[in-house]
């Protein structure tokens, strides 16, 4: 367990690892570590709020009663599918609008010639 507390101080604080190691006790690591892990939850979900609520859809196609953060247009339940799956949602929603849009743009460029 010790190296692997070692390895981690080493990655977290390159510039002076021993400075860290010396004051280093194991109960204020944990608090330390666990007080990081909660405050990158917050900001993990106070990102996914600010994605959900600016994705650009009508507020009519959001649900957020009782803490959700669902797009009935997209599909996309922004609290609880991991960020990859809402980036190939994305992408494959707006693969959709791109082909949709061309395919009427060939249309009425067909009906001009």
């Amino acid at each position: 367990m010790k190296a692997y507390i070692e390895n981690f101080i080493k990655a977290i604080c390159p510039e002076s690892p021993e400075l860290y190691m010396s004051f280093f006790d194991e109960e204020t690591a944990l608090k330390d570590a666990t007080g990081l892990i909660e405050d990158l939850r917050k900001e993990n979900m106070t990102l996914r709020y600010l994605l959900w609520i600016r994705h650009g859809c009508e507020f009519k196609y959001l649900y957020g009663d009782d803490g959700e953060m669902q797009c009935s247009k997209h599909g996309i339940d922004f609290k609880r599918l991991p960020a990859e799956s809402i980036k190939e949602c994305f992408f494959a929603n707006n693969n959709m609008k791109f082909q949709r849009n061309t395919t009427v743009l060939g249309e009425e460029n067909a009906d001009n010639a």
